[in-house]
């Protein structure tokens, strides 16, 4: 990646706290609205930009979600936001490999077809599909031996804390991006709109555009939309563009 770029990026998937005990949290309501918050933190001497998209449930506050997530990932907001990532694959690959430890659904499939439908937005850019790992996904909280590079492109679970659904941790000097899901939120697969649980394509496909070096769109029909509207796992116009323009 280009290191004349952005510092390290972190983008962030995130439900507020629902109530006290761990076990409510796990629920989904209908009704749910989503909002958007930056911050920033330091890791290994980096500047990290965390991007937070928050669940708030009816009748809790929207400025208190999202200082509460922005919290837990130890960043403070920020007044304004970048307008773009600067993040540029180099080789314009990137090999993920996933790690079923704890998964609550057969997640693989998921991380697969999204992997393909970027690979299909007609640009240079490709994902490779590493098959599966047991490392954890090094730059996820909650990794033995605390959050750290280790070359590999990791996606898996960890038991998140307060109301983040998932976390992509990456860096534009460092060949690397690791996501994580939390495994104490339901969750569906086959793209399909539920109620009571989040559509898991749905959410890897808009951090995979994270990872690939777009930004959010405030085009409402496009994948990088900031808020988790409804299941979509297909590409927008503005989402083609964009890949297409970072990668020719």
């Amino acid at each position: 990646m280009q290191g004349v770029r952005r510092s390290l990026l972190a983008c962030v998937i995130a439900a507020s706290a629902m109530a006290a005990a761990p076990a409510a949290a796990a629920d989904r309501q209908a009704g749910d609205r989503v909002v958007s918050a930056s911050g920033t933190k330091q890791i290994d001497g980096q500047t990290a930009y965390v991007e937070v998209l928050v669940a708030v449930p009816s009748g809790k506050s929207e400025s208190a979600a999202k200082s509460r997530a922005l919290e837990k990932q130890n960043a403070k907001a920020k007044s304004s936001r970048f307008a773009t990532t600067g993040l540029v694959w180099d080789n314009a690959t990137a090999t993920q490999r996933y790690n079923s430890s704890g998964q609550p659904v057969s997640g693989q499939s998921a991380l697969v077809n999204t992997q393909s439908t970027w690979n299909s937005a007609g640009s240079s850019f490709r994902f490779v599909n590493g098959g599966t790992t047991s490392t954890c996904p090094s730059l996820i909280p909650g990794c033995a031996g605390g959050q750290r590079w280790d070359g590999e492109n990791g996606v898996g679970w960890a038991a998140l804390e307060d109301g983040t659904l998932g976390v992509t941790i990456y860096n534009p000097s460092i060949d690397e991006a690791d996501m994580g899901i939390n495994n104490r939120y339901p969750w569906n697969l086959g793209c399909q709109e539920l109620a009571t649980s989040y559509d898991l394509q749905t959410v890897i496909l808009h951090e995979n555009g994270h990872v690939l070096g777009l930004d959010h769109s405030n085009d409402t029909g496009a994948v990088m939309y900031p808020s988790y509207q409804q299941a979509d796992c297909t590409l927008g116009q503005d989402d083609i563009n964009g890949i297409r323009a970072l990668y020719p």
